[in-house]
């Protein structure tokens, strides 16, 4: 089940990248692709991370 669709609030422009993240029984998936690809490019355009990849950009600076 997806807990949140769409993007950044603060996107620059068009071309930023949209995300969707799915809570499964083993943790979540955030899945990141471009907003402005059409459908047919779409399938080889998104990067999926899950659960224990995330890190707080905080703590990274």
């Amino acid at each position: 089940m997806s807990r949140y669709s769409g993007t950044y609030e603060e996107d620059r422009d068009h071309g930023d990248l949209a995300h969707r993240i799915e809570e499964y029984s083993s943790g979540a998936e955030c899945t990141l692709y471009p907003m402005s690809c059409d459908e047919d490019a779409l399938m080889t355009r998104w990067m999926t991370a899950e659960e224990g990849a995330f890190v707080d950009l905080a703590e990274m600076r």
